[in-house]
């Protein structure tokens, strides 16, 4: 097929896609309702949410046991919540305070609200609403590999 190298064949045949049948019947391995927005007030720790809001602050932090992420802080009129990202520091460079932003991802807790590496889009108030393939939207997730 087109655009299919020796090394992309090998990826698809670790999938057990050989021809243009099995890219067809691949069906995906779920599917994750990103159309609603939740409230950040209304958040089930442990479920994924898909949240909008606005940037309050950002900045680089460490664990307890030392290791560098930087968070954002998200807030909506209900609360706050906080996206993490892990050995991503160039991440830094696409927030500023005052932005909207739209986070998808799963909601943990540590000692306050946080969603670890969440997708994420940052959008204009004046804009309408991109038409986005991750966000707004139902979102079908293949697998990455025959494993998972």
């Amino acid at each position: 097929m087109k655009g299919v190298g020796p090394k992309r064949a090998q990826v698809l045949g670790r999938l057990g896609l050989s021809t243009v049948e099995d890219l067809l019947y691949n069906l995906p391995a779920r599917y994750e309702d990103r159309s609603n927005f939740t409230p950040i007030s209304r958040i089930v720790i442990g479920q994924r949410h898909t949240l909008k809001g606005k940037v309050l602050a950002f900045g680089f932090n460490k664990t307890k046991k030392g290791i560098s992420f930087f968070q954002v802080a998200v807030g909506d009129n209900t609360g706050v919540i906080y996206a993490t990202w892990f050995n991503q520091p160039y991440v830094k460079k696409f927030f500023k305070v005052g932005q909207n932003i739209i986070l998808y991802g799963k909601v943990d807790i540590y000692d306050k609200p946080v969603i670890n590496q969440p997708e994420y889009e940052i959008f204009d108030e004046d804009e309408e609403e991109k038409d986005s393939p991750h966000i707004g939207r139902i979102v079908p997730v293949y697998p990455l590999t025959k494993d998972e």
